[in-house]
């Protein structure tokens, strides 16, 4: 395309969580204004949200008035939509002759949503998407089908915490998600009870006998509950996908697409992303960087950005369909308003991180509903806000640069950190029995602080899953030069041996402690890591010292020196630099060498913390805490979400916690040949945002200032082609020559100078 899809969405087509109630000559009008102010200010793209309630207001009849208008104006504007059949905002028909329909929770209450396992409701579902493609399908503002919608927002977000405080309710267990419950059973286990039988320590004697296993927390650590969330994630994947076929069969010249909110939520919400972006022809995200809890860091808002570029990794686009356009509003609670230098900064990282189109949340704020008055890019009547104009003057800009952006593609990513949905779940069933905050959501946790670290390293970082592995040597994941294992106890065999596979081609593989200790049915194995493991690590795990809370009684016993107050200390020899010192957490293991591991790092009672292996070109690393974990948060976020305009807060580059760490997996990184696509000339940090496009003998880098404080320094650029005393950079903008301060055959060094909010586009393209 020579065009980028930029706009926003218009609430207005919401219901009963937006502006309910108008006639439909006040809605066709203020939609039709909508549109036309979109065009005014360049936009190029809308989407239009479309409930099932309006569409089917009684069963089996239904009604396009409101939509047609609205299709035929954009088309008359030449506004491409993105349309959104909900199904999510059920008809009230639903509720009230189809109760057998709904969610069922595990204390056995019922949500007034339709369960998807429910053949009915998904048969309705499917009239519903039917009767929209064949109406829109050839209206010439058609772009694509949004038909995954934050899946399980709403029974996630208002089902009522039960039993504990802050703790959901978990779906579903109705009679036809139980039955596909079992058929998926036998599935896995290739229809042999026996094998379910010796896994789960059971003694059914038919399928028909298997009930899945409500909230206890005795039962949570088990191979039950494990294959009953495993289940859930394939099940919302398995229902999404089948919405996409169905829309790709009637409507196969437009594609379909979906958008996910929140973090992942392996065991409450089924959003393994990974899963659910395979059932679509693309994918995107919701992002709210100033939400309730105020501004977000922004590795937030990077991780879930590249958390959504992975799921689509390798050639899927990426949308951002749902960007904040104004204050969060929920209930009576109002939050900050982003400034407009925001609001053009945040399309600028959506952009340079490779994303292909951006839409706001949205044009207009709800008019009702929880978050009534909220998100709007315009006010309530709307008239522009200054929020308004710096959209629209960066779609302006995006559409100069639109074939160079539809051209190019993020940096190959040589790293890769696992994010396993089974330990995912492992880590929520072990929150049930520990108060320590520490503990908490440890697999998470990990994988954070690993991406916090590379992020401030800036190194490109591709998140998969462990169902992924068999790709990471005869797959497309090839690219991957090393490997990232965050608290990964649980680890079937089939995985080992593929982990066994991509050593021997690695250049390094990192592992936080506990690595494969337990198997596919949960049950621990007799040495840790295991024995295939072991070797390449060069060390098993020890003697255990747990980290305890600092109170008199555990004071007065430190004596017997098995245990360790608030944190502890692994210090580790750099070669020709300073000492790196880690911070541990949660436990200290002795690890014990075998098969040549060297001791990198020792604990302060000079027990090995950090132990290596080389084995021909593959360096491994074994931790003997949570040093990755003990950084998160560690890290200050790159931004202007740590300074309002005015304060006089200071802000640093690191916290004591992460420099050691920093320091650490600099010189790991380096050793290994890997490094940044672009970073800063000198030891600082600066708080600028850079990202790298590349295409065919081209590049495009992107520099982003977060902070309160306008920046300058000079920036190294590592293009990914040869680079001659001719190789020219351009600012692409106004296609003037951006000044070299000098070149290297493989990089060209820039002086980047921004002001506070600022953003910087350079192009360099090899000399023909």
């Amino acid at each position: 395309m020579d065009w980028f899809p930029f706009g926003a969405t218009l609430v207005g087509t919401m219901t009963r969580w937006a502006h309910y109630g108008q006639k439909l000559e006040d809605w066709v009008r203020d939609m039709t204004t909508d549109l036309d102010n979109l065009a005014r200010h360049q936009m190029t793209s809308a989407g239009i949200m479309m409930d099932w309630e309006l569409v089917e207001p009684v069963e089996g009849q239904f009604d396009f008035s409101r939509f047609d208008p609205l299709m035929d104006h954009a088309a008359k504007l030449g506004i491409k939509v993105v349309l959104w059949p909900w199904e999510e905002p059920a008809p009230e028909w639903i509720n009230r002759d189809h109760p057998d329909w709904f969610y069922e929770a595990d204390d056995g209450s019922r949500v007034p949503f339709g369960c998807w396992h429910h053949p009915d409701f998904r048969q309705a579902v499917h009239r519903f998407l039917e009767q929209t493609v064949r109406r829109y399908r050839d209206n010439p503002a058609m772009l694509m089908w949004n038909v995954g919608i934050e899946p399980l927002y709403r029974v996630y977000a208002y089902a009522r915490p039960i039993t504990e405080p802050g703790r959901r309710q978990l779906f579903c267990y109705q009679p036809a998600t139980v039955e596909k419950f079992r058929l998926w059973l036998k599935v896995r286990y290739q229809n042999d009870l026996a094998r379910l039988n010796s896994r789960w320590i059971s003694y059914y004697r038919d399928w028909n006998e298997i009930e899945p296993i409500r909230y206890n927390p005795s039962l949570l650590l088990s191979a039950r509950f494990l294959d009953w969330r495993l289940f859930w994630l394939d099940a919302l994947a398995e229902y999404q996908r089948t919405k996409a076929d169905l829309v790709r069969q009637l409507d196969p010249a437009h594609i379909t697409t979906g958008n996910s909110g929140w973090s992942p939520d392996m065991v409450n919400a089924g959003l393994d992303v990974h899963r659910i972006a395979a059932g679509f022809d693309s994918f995107g995200v919701s992002r709210f960087p100033i939400y309730r809890h105020g501004r977000s860091p922004n590795w937030i808002n990077r991780i879930w950005y590249i958390y959504c570029l992975s799921a689509c990794h390798p050639n899927k686009p990426c949308y951002v369909h749902e960007l904040q356009g104004g204050p969060q509003v929920f209930g009576t609670e109002v939050g900050q308003t982003p400034d407009p230098g925001e609001i053009a900064q945040w399309c600028w990282q959506t952009v340079s991180l490779g994303y292909k189109g951006i839409w706001f949340w949205a044009w207009r704020p709800h008019r009702a509903g929880a978050e009534a008055g909220g998100f709007g890019l315009v006010n309530l009547d709307g008239t522009d806000t200054p929020r308004t104009p710096a959209a629209g003057q960066t779609s302006r800009d995006l559409q100069k640069i639109a074939p160079l952006l539809n051209r190019m593609k993020p940096v190959t990513p040589q790293v890769g950190i696992v994010v396993s949905p089974a330990n995912c779940i492992l880590s929520f069933a072990a929150d049930r029995f520990t108060s320590d905050p520490d503990q908490h959501y440890m697999h998470p946790k990990c994988v954070e602080g690993y991406f916090q670290i590379l992020s401030r390293l800036r190194i490109p970082v591709h998140f998969l899953t462990d169902d992924h592995f068999h790709r990471l040597v005869d797959g497309d994941l090839g690219h991957l030069k090393g490997l990232i294992l965050p608290y990964s106890p649980i680890m079937e065999d089939d995985r080992i041996q593929a982990l066994d596979r991509f050593a021997r081609q690695a250049k390094f593989i990192w592992s936080d402690p506990w690595l494969s200790q337990r198997t596919e049915g949960n049950m621990i194995r007799d040495r840790i890591p295991d024995d295939l493991l072991a070797r390449w690590f060069g060390c098993v795990q020890g003697q255990v010292r747990p980290i305890i809370t600092d109170n008199p009684i555990n004071r007065a016993n430190l004596w017997r020196g098995n245990a360790i107050l608030g944190h502890g200390k692994c210090t580790v020899e750099l070669k020709d630099r300073t000492p790196a010192n880690l911070v541990s957490i949660v436990q200290e293991i002795t690890l014990d060498p075998i098969h040549g591991g060297q001791i990198l790092g020792r604990f302060a009672n000079g027990a090995p913390g950090l132990v290596s292996k080389q084995t021909g070109e593959c360096s491994a690393y074994y931790c003997g805490s949570y040093f990755a974990a003990a950084v998160r948060d560690e890290v200050t976020a790159e931004g202007f979400e740590d300074q309002q305009a005015g304060d006089q807060v200071q802000i640093t580059a690191e916290q004591t916690r992460a420099k050691g760490f920093l320091d650490l997996f600099q010189a790991v990184l380096t050793e290994q040949g890997i490094l940044p696509p672009i970073e800063p000339i000198g030891p600082d940090r600066p708080e600028i945002e850079a990202n790298l496009l590349t295409g065919s003998n081209e590049a495009l880098a992107f520099f982003i200032n977060h902070g309160p404080n306008p920046l300058a320094g000079d920036w190294r650029i590592r293009p990914g082609f040869p680079v001659d005393a001719k190789t020219p950079a351009t600012n692409p903008l106004n296609n003037t020559d951006v000044p070299v301060v000098s070149r290297s055959p493989d990089s060209v060094v820039i002086n980047v100078n921004l002001p506070r909010y600022g953003v910087a586009v350079i192009w360099l393209k090899a000399d023909s």
